[in-house]
């Protein structure tokens, strides 16, 4: 990876403090003790001479220093992605311990504090640790919301904290998130940035239709269901495809499109079928019967 310069140098500093070398000692003959707080405060560049030296002051070689800031970051932010992962299975009492583990290291990039901070929000809040006000006010300062739909590209963390903030303030009837989602998701000068985990933008078309659906907006529900199943079939995505093919017939069924409706609910049952959802399966034939006023047998058959 290409280092951030102040990241790089926070980086050395921590190797410094490990090492039991005060900043005098570190600088000494190279650069003043003052010059080199710029540089942790990022308000200079390093130049690349000094940084030879100061690696050297450290018994490495600038290469191996590089290196080993590489490992450590990958290794760190892989414990944040796997923080993520138990979260999305709602373990978050054994989140919490690995991020209080986390909290006493130096994390290691801008992005990796990023992701950590998020992280910590999101546990806290499904840990009835804050409330749906606290937690929204942190979300809505951490990824700039509103303002971040003047963004022109969006990372994986402020797309979770835009899924977290419309899941939230849906739940209160608040569907102005929802409503600046939707703007971000059907613009097409909108780009999703380098997303560590490929399903989180069908899930977000997702919940975002669910939403869409109990403002009564099929219009809406039936292009943001349209283009999550675009993005499973391009990047062979099953999470979410049958929910998804679901709130899409739904939509079209809404609009008076009775055969279409018809073809879109067949798949999603199709889907549930092929991965033996049965709990999933009489949910939506529950769900099914409500919205269409029709027993399933009368559509499919297996």
């Amino acid at each position: 990876m290409q280092q951030n310069n102040k990241e790089f140098i926070l980086f050395i500093e921590n190797l410094r403090i490990e090492r039991n070398l005060t900043r005098e000692e570190l600088c000494e003959n190279i650069l003043s003790t003052s010059q080199f707080k710029r540089y942790l405060r990022g308000s200079s560049v390093i130049p690349n001479d000094k940084l030879v030296f100061l690696a050297e002051r450290l018994k490495f070689n600038i290469s191996d220093l590089h290196n080993l800031f590489d490992k450590k970051y990958n290794e760190q932010y892989q414990e944040l992605l796997q923080i993520y992962d138990l979260n999305s299975t709602s373990s978050f009492k054994t989140s919490y311990v690995k991020l209080h583990k986390l909290k006493d290291k130096t994390l290691i990039s801008t992005y990796n504090e990023f992701l950590f901070d998020f992280l910590m929000i999101n546990t806290q809040y499904n840990l009835n640790m804050m409330s749906d006000v606290q937690a929204l006010e942190m979300l809505s300062e951490l990824i700039n919301f509103p303002d971040c739909k003047e963004n022109s590209s969006f990372n994986f963390v402020e797309l979770n904290g835009l899924l977290d903030i419309v899941t939230i303030s849906s739940r209160r009837d608040d569907f102005k998130p929802a409503n600046i989602l939707y703007e971000i998701l059907s613009s097409n000068s909108k780009t999703f940035a380098s997303l560590e985990k490929k399903s989180i933008l069908p899930i977000i078309h997702l919940i975002l239709a669910g939403v869409l659906n109990k403002q009564d907006k099929p219009k809406k529900v039936l292009e943001i269901s349209r283009n999550g199943i675009d993005i499973c079939l391009k990047h062979d995505i099953l999470n979410s495809l049958e929910y998804l093919y679901l709130y899409k017939g739904f939509a079209e069924g809404d609009l008076g499109e009775t055969e279409k409706a018809k073809n879109s609910i067949k798949k999603a049952f199709m889907l549930l079928y092929v991965q033996d959802k049965h709990e999933v399966y009489r949910r939506f034939k529950k769900s099914y019967e409500k919205n269409f006023n029709s027993p399933l047998e009368e559509l499919i058959q297996f």
